[in-house]
């Protein structure tokens, strides 16, 4: 069997696992064979393995309830405390160790998470080691997010191709047995794939880590032969847009999704960054990865946080934007208009009201 088999009850589970599925496919299984539905895709993809080997139902893992321990005092001898959580202790130890330019990425938050038990010297070893791999400009692309690894994979092999190509070869990969990897072989995909739509929802909060890289896709880089280094998001101007995401009032972000992929996102906050008007008004920042410009997704994210921000009571909103930026004409099209300028930029307002934008 080469060719991607219907998911039911009849199918092996070493032919199950030798297929790429979407999530919606293996939460619909679980829900009409009587499993639970909760969890990640690798959650999901485990349970229907399970079921289809012997039939097992695996309950869901419960929600536990962890007590965290903040430390008073921390020294680099220091074990890192289980369940760790960022806090204004720690921040301060790791700027007198490693300067003032410290501050909590998604990496070295995830480190933390995942080395209890080791000391805070080693702790700012890894810190370092972290910072000189993300100079390398290739960030690492989680395991559920195979698309976006495909995407890049294939335009890194194929300079000058379409998107419309790569999602023919992406759409031709997934349908046949195997990995999901990005092979020069997939280049003899079958033509003529329709191009998958997209969806706009509220990014969850364990995609906050997106963050970074749609952060950096934000910047606008006028000569693409001699691009920043992906460090620059951590320069204290840039980082306030997206550290510790979610942990303020007004933080609120939309992603676009293309089959299960995150590949754009519009997100708002109310802080002192470069498009700042006032301390009542959010400031909205947007991405798109760029092999999915030009397709309306950047509208519909606009529409749909304009909407969201109005139905939360905002009165306006604001953005700065670079007066060569593509991007302008959108932002005009939508009805921001111009109160501010300087050298680079032109600081837009828009204002808000619950009728003025529907999404169809």
């Amino acid at each position: 069997m080469n060719q991607r088999p219907e998911l039911d009850k009849n199918l092996s589970s070493e032919e199950f696992r030798s297929f790429y599925y979407l999530k919606e496919e293996l939460a619909a299984f679980c829900r009409t064979n009587g499993l639970p539905t909760s969890g990640s895709k690798e959650a999901l993809a485990d349970r229907v393995a399970r079921y289809l080997a012997c039939g097992e139902i695996v309950p869901a893992a419960a929600p536990r309830k962890v007590a965290r321990t903040i430390p008073r005092e921390l020294m680099e001898d220091t074990k890192i405390e289980s369940n760790f959580v960022c806090s204004e202790v720690h921040r301060a130890f790791f700027k007198t160790k490693i300067g003032k330019s410290f501050s909590f990425n998604v990496a070295f938050q995830k480190w933390l998470k995942e080395n209890t038990g080791k000391t805070y010297a080693e702790a700012i070893e890894a810190y370092h080691k972290l910072r000189e791999t993300a100079k390398t400009g290739k960030t690492k692309i989680d395991k559920q997010f195979e698309y976006n690894t495909y995407i890049r994979d294939f335009f890194a092999d194929n300079k000058g191709a379409t998107l419309a190509q790569a999602i023919e070869c992406w759409k031709y990969k997934k349908s046949i047995k195997g990995h999901s990897r990005y092979e020069k072989s997939d280049l003899t995909a079958p033509k003529s794939v329709p191009e998958p739509g997209y969806k706009i929802r509220e990014m969850r909060a364990e995609e906050y880590p997106l963050l970074e890289n749609f952060l950096y896709e934000a910047i606008f880089q006028r000569d693409e032969k001699n691009l920043l280094p992906k460090f620059v998001i951590n320069e204290p101007a840039l980082k306030i847009y997206i550290e510790n995401f979610g942990g303020l009032p007004h933080d609120f972000c939309l992603c676009a999704e293309i089959d299960e992929a995150v590949v754009g996102a519009v997100w708002a906050r109310t802080i002192n960054g470069f498009g700042h008007v006032d301390e009542k008004t959010p400031e909205l920042a947007t991405s798109l990865f760029k092999a999915h410009r030009s397709r309306g997704i950047g509208t519909a994210l606009l529409e749909g946080m304009l909407k969201l921000l109005a139905e939360k009571g905002y009165e306006k909103v604001s953005l700065a934007v670079q007066k060569d930026n593509y991007a302008l004409k959108m932002y005009e099209n939508l009805g921001f208009r111009r109160i501010s300028e300087n050298e680079e930029e032109y600081i837009m307002e828009y204002k808000l009201s619950p009728q003025k934008v529907e999404i169809c």
